[in-house]
C-alpha cells in the first residue's frame, strides 16, 4: 500500500483508467471536486488506485472538498481507506488549520463525517445538504 501526496487534477486528466474504480463509485460531484483541486492524497494498493481525497487551498487554508474510494460508501473498507488518507493530510499539514465538507446526500455521510470527528475534525455548521468541519481551529 503507498499513500502519497498528489497532483490528482493532472492524475484525472493523464491516468484517468487508473482512477477508474474510485470513480464508478463516486458521486458526480467527485469529478468536479477533483478537477478543481489543488493537490490530494491518493491510496493505491497493488498498483491500483483505490482512495482519493481533494483538496483545495484558499488563502493558506486547505479545503477538503471530497474524500472518495473504489469500495462502497456503506463499507468498512471505504471508511478505512478515508480514514488512512485524513491521517496523512493531518500529518501533512504541519500544525495549520484545514476544514472540510462532507455532503449529506452521499449514502453514508454521518459515518464520514464520525471519521472526521475521530481524526481531531470538529462540526462547525450543518445544513440539509452538507456538514462543515474544522481541524485546529
Amino acid at each position: 500500500m503507498f499513500l502519497y501526496k498528489s497532483d490528482v487534477s493532472m492524475l484525472r486528466v493523464l491516468q484517468p483508467a487508473r482512477m477508474q474504480d474510485v470513480m464508478k463509485n463516486s458521486s458526480g460531484a467527485a469529478e468536479q471536486n477533483i478537477k478543481h483541486a489543488t493537490y490530494g492524497v491518493v491510496m493505491q494498493v497493488d498498483g491500483k488506485i483505490v482512495g482519493l481525497m481533494s483538496v483545495g487551498v484558499v488563502n493558506d487554508i486547505s479545503h477538503v472538498t471530497g474524500a472518495y474510494s473504489a469500495h462502497p460508501e456503506s463499507s468498512s473498507a471505504h471508511r478505512d481507506v478515508v480514514r488512512e488518507m485524513l491521517e496523512m493530510f493531518i500529518g501533512e499539514l504541519g500544525g495549520k488549520t484545514a476544514v472540510a465538507r462532507v455532503v449529506e446526500t452521499r449514502v453514508d455521510a454521518s459515518r464520514t463525517a464520525e471519521i472526521f470527528t475521530q481524526c481531531g475534525f470538529v462540526m462547525r455548521s450543518s445544513t440539509t445538504d452538507e456538514i462543515h468541519m474544522d481541524y485546529g481551529m
